[in-house]
């Protein structure tokens, strides 16, 4: 199944179950949330989903929600998504932002951000942004993401945990704005992830 050249505005949660392939061109999705981390994208193993030249993001983008934590107090803003991918997926000059994260300690295990589970998975030529922890996370998995915009994230730009990811040529700004420790703009757990010709400011 494919869209294009619309904007949707999601009540619920969106799935894309194994065997099944969705694939979005020119098109805005726009998450309804009535709670911070209340509905996601879901990509199931086996399953597909494609984003190009679209834009994913939160239809709230004020609401005040209040954290405590390890690192001190914070603020962020707007009601925000999961997006979790354990199929495959090809993300190409498109934006993604308002995503979801827990609360540090809990955001250094739990999948938060652009979440990636799966080695099938390409992020090139896009903005991830304005994300409530990590930018990208992922785990057990060696997903290409390169020539990206990683900007105003909560906690660090990029996390890997038992990661082979080739993390190439991205542009990172603004990371740890919500009291992450200096210097973890890029957060390797274990793996042996390749990171290379990063701009990281």
């Amino acid at each position: 199944a494919g869209r294009s050249n619309q904007t949707i505005i999601l009540d619920g949660n969106l799935t894309v179950q194994a065997g099944g392939s969705l694939s979005f061109e020119n098109v805005t999705l726009i998450l309804n949330s009535t709670r911070d981390g209340q509905l996601g994208i879901f990509v199931q193993s086996g399953g597909r989903f494609d984003v190009t030249n679209s834009t994913i993001t939160a239809y709230d983008k004020t609401t005040s929600v209040f954290h405590s934590t390890i690192y001190g107090d914070y603020t962020t803003y707007g009601l925000r998504y999961h997006f979790i991918i354990n199929g495959t997926s090809a993300i190409a000059r498109s934006t993604i932002e308002y995503l979801w994260g827990p609360e540090p300690p809990d955001a250094f295990w739990m999948a938060n951000g652009l979440a990636i589970y799966s080695s099938n998975v390409t992020l090139d030529s896009s903005y991830v942004q304005q994300t409530e922890w990590s930018g990208i996370w992922r785990y057990n998995s060696s997903p290409l993401i390169s020539r990206n915009s990683i900007l105003h994230t909560g906690g660090p730009a990029s996390t890997m945990d038992l990661s082979s990811s080739r993390v190439v040529g991205n542009t990172v700004r603004y990371s740890g704005e919500n009291g992450m420790p200096s210097g973890w703009d890029v957060a390797i757990g274990s793996g042996k992830p390749l990171v290379a010709n990063n701009d990281i400011k």
